[in-house]
């Protein structure tokens, strides 16, 4: 369950900016092509903030530890998936145990990615919609 865990929400760190930066990269020639960059990197932009807005704001309440012996609690910090405390190996898991708890900085570092890919493109389109549609 942790590995799951852990990938779903980095999943959900990694796509939106791959996503950003594609609608960043792709080249625009006319109207059309440039609506979708404005529309897709604004929905991205607005996506990603939702994401981060809901894992800042994800809270767990208190539980008991319900592991067997040779397994170990550790504590999570809640994100998308609202699980709090998983039993786990005591061996391999503390790679994914501090990707969860990076994956905060790095949902914040892509919101913000995000927003300024959006602000970027806008600015672009602007810029290209003055040279092409209102020079004449």
């Amino acid at each position: 369950m942790l590995i799951n865990a852990e990938l779903i929400e980095w999943s959900a760190v990694v796509v939106p900016t791959a996503l950003a930066l594609l609608f960043l990269a792709l080249r625009a020639n006319n109207i059309q092509i440039w609506c979708v960059k404005v529309i897709g990197s604004s929905a991205v932009a607005f996506v990603s903030i939702g994401l981060t807005l809901m894992r800042l704001t994800a809270q767990c309440a208190p539980q008991l530890s319900l592991c067997d012996a040779p397994r170990m609690t550790i504590d999570r910090v809640p994100g998308m998936i609202r699980v709090c405390q998983l039993c786990v190996d005591p061996s391999g898991s503390s790679f994914w145990v501090r990707a969860n708890e990076l994956e905060l900085q790095a949902q914040a570092m892509a919101a913000a990615l995000c927003l300024g890919a959006s602000l970027l493109v806008t600015v672009h389109f602007i810029v290209w919609c003055k040279k092409h549609v209102f020079s004449s």
